[in-house]
């Protein structure tokens, strides 16, 4: 996190975990007055620096959460005006980023984003609009004359895209230049907040490297995971450049590249089964993404 300067943070950090969905919104209620979580995984709030994480299963395949909503509080307390596709979206790159049968997570933010694409929804999705939300339309959220409305398609939209479009800046290597842009010192008046959210806009929808076209291209080939084979073969590459292994870099993971990984993995401290795992694929550097949070 260095390069968004946001290692240091002068205050205790008090993490609150739940069990499951009633006990999240139980503990919602009593420590911050939220009446309705909905499907909310995890809260941080910055005036008590203190976050609640619903974590039902394995904390390991969960811990995700307790990454996305730290970086959150770290992220609010250097940089409080972000724009919300910004401030949700670079939280998002810390979440847990694999899925398999072994994990059980789904990645939720992929699914939406294919469903966009593949329905032709990103017709009803509006980039400029998406970049320039304030956070009630981000969220969804709309009032009447009588009723608050939620709109859960959008609202859930606009976090799967936040997600995948920074993964887009940062691997485009566009991320950094952008982040600096945003945020660049200003005083606090509200409209020179509003002023500057524009000026991103314009800069981004005008540009041809960081457009929704430019986006729209890269998001195929990100959605698609790699095949069987290729993640083999990535492990087998990572693995002979550790030394561990001598063999072809062909993705037939046979005795030879099985005992390499075990030996690998005992050297790392990890559970030596000589299987392809999450915490062996994490410490190798191998991330595809498939986010869960």
């Amino acid at each position: 996190m260095a390069e968004y300067d946001l290692i240091s943070i002068p205050y205790k950090v008090s993490i609150t975990i739940a069990e499951d969905r009633s006990r999240m919104q139980s503990l919602a209620a009593s420590m911050y007055g939220i009446v309705e979580v909905g499907n909310t995984m995890g809260l941080s709030m910055m005036d008590s620096f203190s976050m609640l994480c619903m974590i039902p299963k394995d904390p390991y395949r969960y811990r995700g959460t307790i990454r996305h909503e730290l970086t959150h509080l770290l992220l609010n307390y250097k940089q409080p005006f972000l724009p919300p596709w910004l401030a949700e979206g670079l939280p998002s790159l810390y979440e847990a980023t694999e899925t398999n049968q072994k994990t059980g997570i789904t990645n939720w933010r992929g699914q939406i984003v294919s469903t966009v694409l593949e329905r032709g929804r990103d017709r009803d999705f509006n980039f400029e609009s998406f970049l320039m939300a304030d956070w009630d339309s981000f969220n969804g959220k709309s009032e009447d004359e009588v009723f608050i409305i939620i709109d859960n398609i959008k609202q859930s939209t606009n976090y799967a895209m936040a997600r995948y479009y920074l993964l887009y800046l940062q691997q485009t290597q566009q991320l950094e230049g952008l982040y600096k842009s945003a945020t660049r010192p200003t005083n606090l008046l509200a409209q020179t907040i509003n002023n500057n959210q524009e000026n991103l806009t314009k800069t981004i929808t005008n540009s041809g490297s960081l457009n929704w076209n430019s986006f729209k291209a890269w998001l195929p080939q990100k959605l698609s995971p790699s095949s069987d084979k290729e993640l083999k073969k990535e492990v087998q590459r990572k693995l002979k450049e550790s030394s561990f292994y001598e063999g072809n870099i062909d993705g037939d993971f046979g005795v030879k590249s099985k005992i390499a990984l075990k030996q690998y993995q005992k050297r790392n401290k990890l559970e030596a089964t000589g299987e392809i795992d999450q915490p062996t694929l994490m410490n190798l550097g191998i991330v595809r993404d498939s986010g869960n949070e």
